[in-house]
């Protein structure tokens, strides 16, 4: 019988739950220009498009880091742009583009990780990822997440996903747009103006609909 979710909770790995299947991985560096419409772009080489999420850091041993379109590094603003460097990751079909943007008036190395889920609505075999992982495929020193609900939603309307945990879990969301998929951010979720963005609850993910038709990949997992 599977483990109700608050003993799950408890747990750093079961298998009663899912864990992220992570089906591409990738660390490199770039030298980045001062810009603010570059963009780096790589070959995934998978048949689907992924769902990816990205690290980065100025220090080759990621010391300080910072998730994709992270605001933390950019630490004032000046003229309506940021003073600092700010990357997001998109990917399609076919490759994964990291947007760059740096107004620190040089080049910066800066070192990135980025790494891939399939999305709900693909079921196909991809080559093994366990061969970049360390001598552990598991290794209880960390959590791992349980994945709780995954899916694909039509946002054209405003959609409500109810996970009825009874807290706020982790959650991460994919913006999907004429098959172009990026990081969609839970925050500035306003259903009175219209805002576009989204809310996660103690009870449900509610999602705002964008300008165009579009759908959300969501991730919904135990862990609060």
């Amino acid at each position: 019988m599977p483990a109700s979710v608050a003993d799950a909770k408890q747990m750093l790995f079961t298998s009663d739950y899912p864990s992220d299947k992570v089906v591409y991985l990738n660390e490199f560096s770039i030298v980045v220009p001062v810009t603010a419409s570059d963009s780096h772009v790589i070959a995934h080489g998978l048949s689907f498009t992924p769902v990816v999420a990205m690290v980065w850091s100025p220090n080759s041993d990621f010391s300080v880091s910072y998730t994709t379109a992270d605001t933390a590094y950019n630490e004032s603003v000046s003229g309506g742009l940021p003073t600092g460097m700010f990357f997001e990751a998109l990917s399609d079909g076919t490759n994964i583009e990291i947007l760059l943007f740096n107004n620190t008036g040089g080049p910066q190395t800066v070192y990135f990780r980025l790494f891939a889920f399939m999305p709900s609505n693909v079921n196909v075999d991809t080559p093994f990822t366990a061969n970049a992982a360390d001598d552990f495929i598991f290794n209880t020193d960390y959590n791992y997440t349980k994945l709780y609900l995954n899916g694909r939603a039509d946002t054209t309307t405003t959609t409500t996903i109810n996970h009825g945990l009874g807290y706020i879990p982790q959650v991460a969301l994919w913006n999907e747009n004429a098959g172009t998929f990026s990081i969609q951010f839970i925050a500035t979720y306003d259903p009175s103006n219209g805002t576009v963005g989204a809310q996660i609850t103690d009870q449900d993910l509610n999602i705002l609909p964008f300008a165009t038709p579009d759908f959300s990949h969501y991730r919904i997992y135990i862990d609060d």
